[in-house]
Parts: C-alpha cells; structure tokens; sequence
C-alpha cells in the first residue's frame, strides 16, 4: 500500500526560501536606485529655485547690479529691521543669505554670480568637475550665476570605468542660469 505524503519537503521550503530572498534583493536594489535618483532631482531643483531667486533679486536692484559679484559678501543686520540699509549693503545681505541658503540645503552647496561669455555655449549642466572649474569666469559676456553642490554621496557606487574620472572630481554639479 503506497504512503501519502503529509507535507512539504525541506529542500521545497529551501528553494522557496531562495526564490524570495532573490526578489526581495532585487525590489531592494530598486529601492536603493529611487532613492539616489529622487535625491538628484531634489538637489537640482533646489539649486535652480535659488539660482532664479538671486537672479530675480539682481533684476530689481539693476542700478546696484556689480555689488552682487562680490566673493566677500558680508551679512547687515540693519536690512533685517525697519531701519532699512544702503543700496549698496542691501546687494551684500542678499548675496551672502543666497550663499548661507546654498551651503544649508545642498551638500557643500556654493553659488556665484559673474560675468562669463563661456557660459553661454557651455552646457546648462555640464558634466561633474570641480568647482574651481566651474567657477571660473572671464568677465566679459552675460551676467550669469552659476550653482554647484557635491553628489558624491547619491553616485553609483559601482562606477565603471568610464565614470571613474568623474567621480575622482568629486561628483560635482553645477548648473547656471543667465540674468
């Protein structure tokens, strides 16, 4: 008389094992990716929002306009109050808040405002460099201000050769808006 089998075996229970562990690693590695791509985005766009905030803010204040061009921009605490400032403290209080914002809500976030004629031919985000490259300006041409901030942390980890140089620069982006 043949014997009926009560229950499963435990090389079933195994592969069955096996097989969810390999879809939960793959559903985690998708995770993963939707993580780095949405902190991306969130970086881009909050580096756009202050670019164009600065730049709105050099467009109302056309006649003070070099004043924002200034690297040493200091902080007045009288624009803060009813008294009021200068129209020439006014720029510096702007451009050195802009920058505070960048370096507070982008990882090691950094903006400058300049004259570059290079700018105009030059991608909008151009390939990750570093900032000093990026940073550079010829002082002729369109007013442009020009962000950048780190990404190495949100890169691929598992970078291939072709990225490695990209990654040794830091991971920076950068991107500029015209005045």
């Amino acid at each position: 008389m043949p014997r009926r089998q009560g229950g499963s075996t435990m090389i079933e229970v195994m592969v069955a094992i096996l097989i969810l562990a390999l879809g939960m690693m793959g559903m985690l590695g998708m995770f993963v990716s939707s993580i780095k791509l949405t902190s991306g985005a969130i970086y881009r766009n909050v580096a756009a929002q202050h670019a164009y905030a600065i730049a709105d803010s050099m467009r109302a204040n056309l006649p003070n306009l070099a004043a924002y061009f200034s690297p040493t921009a200091t902080l007045t605490a009288g624009c803060f109050t009813t008294s009021g400032c200068t129209s020439v403290q006014l720029p510096n209080t702007e451009y050195k808040v802009w920058q505070t914002q960048l370096a507070a809500l982008l990882p090691a976030g950094q903006g400058k405002v300049c004259r570059d004629s290079a700018a105009s031919t030059a991608a909008r985000t151009p390939a990750p460099q570093t900032y000093a490259a990026y940073f550079t300006c010829d002082n002729s041409g369109p007013v442009v201000v020009k962000v950048c901030w780190d990404e190495t942390r949100i890169q691929n980890s598992n970078a291939s050769a072709a990225n490695s140089a990209n990654a040794s620069t830091g991971g920076v982006s950068c991107m500029y808006t015209n005045l």
